[in-house]
C-alpha cells in the first residue's frame, strides 16, 4: 500500500508492507533502560522490568512472562577432601561428612558409622564401635552376622548365637546351633578339625543324621542315651518277590576271609576280604570296580609341581592326568549278614537232623 504525502492518521499497517530491515532501532526508541519485551497469555507484548545486580531471568511458568530473581547462595559446613555432602535441615546449607569419604575408589564409612536400611537386613558396622569386629544386622540388632578379625564369624538370632564358622586358634570350626564346643546338654552340630561332633540334651532316640533320596528316606544314624543305631530302609512295605535263601552254605563257602594289613599300614593286621572276591557271591555288599583308575588332577606350589613321584613339570595352573589313582573298591561287611545266616541256619538245621538221628540210633 502507497500514500501519497502523509499517511492518514490511525490507519493500520499491515505486517506485509513493511520490508525487511525497514524499521531501525531508532525506530523502538522510548522503552525503559533495562527492560526486555516479552509476551503475556494473550500474545500482547509486555514489558519485563529491570532486575538487580546478580540476579537472573528465571521462568515463572506458562501464561506468566520470565522474571529477574535473586540465586540464593549455598554453605557447605564442614568440608573438607574427599568428604560426601549431604542435605542439612537449614535452607540453603550442605554438611560435609567427617565419617563418610569417597576417594573416587573407595568409600569409607568410618569407625563408627554404619549403613542401615528399614529392610530385612541393615547396620553394615564396627559391631558396638569395635575394631576386631564386623556386624551385619538387622535394624534392631537381633538378627546379626559378625565377623571378626581372627577369623571367626558368627550368626545370631533374637540375639542368640546359633551358629559359628570359626578359624580362630587354628582350628576350622564349624558349630550350628550351639554357642560353644558341643557336649552333653549342649544342641548342636560341629565340625572340630577332622572330629563331626553331634550333640543333644534329649535322652530319648533321636534321629542323627538322615539320608534322604527322592524315593524318600533310606537311611538313618540313631542315637540314645547310650548307644548308636545305623539303620537303612528296610520296612517290608516297600519290598517285593521275597524268596527265601537256599543256598546259603554253598554261597559261604565261596567267600574267602584273610588277615592282611594294608599298606599304608604295614603293622596293624586285621580280618576281612577282598573286595573283587566277594562280588560274585554278594554283589550289593561291593562298590566300585576291579582294577578301576581315576583321574588325579596336580597342583603347583609356585611353579614347580610337588605332588607325585617325579616333581619335576615346570608348570603354572593345575593339570589333569588320566588313570594314575587307584579308584578303590569298597565293601559293606553288614550285607553279608543274611548270607551268613542263611548259611547258619542250613547248617544249623542239618545238625539238628544229625543229632535227631544220633539219638534215634542210641534209642534202638
Amino acid at each position: 500500500m502507497t500514500y501519497v504525502g502523509q499517511k492518514p492518521a490511525n490507519k493500520p499497517v499491515n505486517q506485509t508492507d513493511i520490508e525487511d530491515d525497514a524499521i531501525s532501532l531508532a525506530k523502538l526508541a522510548g522503552g525503559t533502560d533495562g527492560n526486555i519485551i516479552s509476551y503475556d497469555a494473550s500474545g500482547n507484548p509486555v514489558a519485563i522490568a529491570t532486575g538487580n545486580d546478580g540476579q537472573v531471568l528465571t521462568s515463572t511458568g506458562a501464561g506468566s512472562p520470565p522474571a529477574f530473581e535473586t540465586v540464593s547462595g549455598t554453605t557447605i559446613n564442614n568440608n573438607a577432601d574427599n568428604r560426601v555432602i549431604t542435605g542439612s535441615g537449614t535452607a540453603n546449607t550442605l554438611e560435609g561428612e567427617a565419617n563418610l569419604t569417597y576417594d573416587g575408589t573407595d568409600l569409607d564409612v568410618g569407625a563408627s558409622a554404619k549403613i542401615s536400611s528399614n529392610g530385612a537386613i541393615a547396620n553394615f558396622s564396627n559391631h558396638n564401635g569395635s575394631a576386631t569386629e564386623t556386624a551385619l544386622a538387622s535394624s534392631d540388632g537381633n538378627e546379626k552376622v559378625r565377623c571378626f578379625n581372627d577369623g571367626k564369624v558368627t550368626i545370631e538370632s533374637g540375639g542368640v548365637e546359633v551358629a559359628r564358622f570359626n578359624h580362630a586358634g587354628g582350628d576350622d570350626n564349624f558349630f550350628v546351633h550351639c554357642t560353644s564346643t558341643p557336649s552333653g546338654g549342649t544342641k548342636g552340630f560341629a565340625v572340630l578339625g577332622q572330629i563331626m561332633v553331634s550333640s543333644s540334651s534329649s535322652t530319648s532316640e533321636q534321629d542323627v543324621l538322615r539320608i534322604e533320596k527322592p524315593s524318600g528316606r533310606v537311611g538313618t544314624i540313631k542315637s540314645d542315651n547310650s548307644s548308636t543305631t545305623y539303620a537303612t530302609s528296610s520296612d517290608y512295605r516297600l519290598k517285593e518277590n521275597e524268596v527265601a535263601i537256599s543256598d546259603g552254605i554253598t554261597r559261604v563257602k565261596q567267600l574267602k576271609p584273610y588277615k592282611f594289613n594294608f599298606k599304608i599300614q604295614p603293622d596293624k593286621t586285621v580280618d576281612g576280604f577282598l573286595a573283587h572276591e566277594v562280588s560274585s557271591v554278594v554283589p550289593e555288599a561291593v562298590t566300585g570296580e576291579k582294577d578301576a583308575m581315576a583321574v588325579e588332577t596336580r597342583y603347583t606350589a609356585d611353579d614347580v609341581e610337588t605332588q607325585g613321584d617325579n616333581p619335576s613339570k615346570n608348570v603354572r595352573d593345575p593339570k589333569t592326568y588320566s588313570s594314575t589313582v587307584i579308584d578303590a573298591q569298597g565293601i559293606d561287611q553288614s550285607k553279608l549278614v543274611p548270607l551268613l545266616t542263611s548259611a547258619l541256619q542250613e547248617a544249623i538245621t542239618k545238625i539238628e537232623t544229625l543229632e535227631a538221628r544220633v539219638k534215634t540210633l542210641e534209642d534202638a
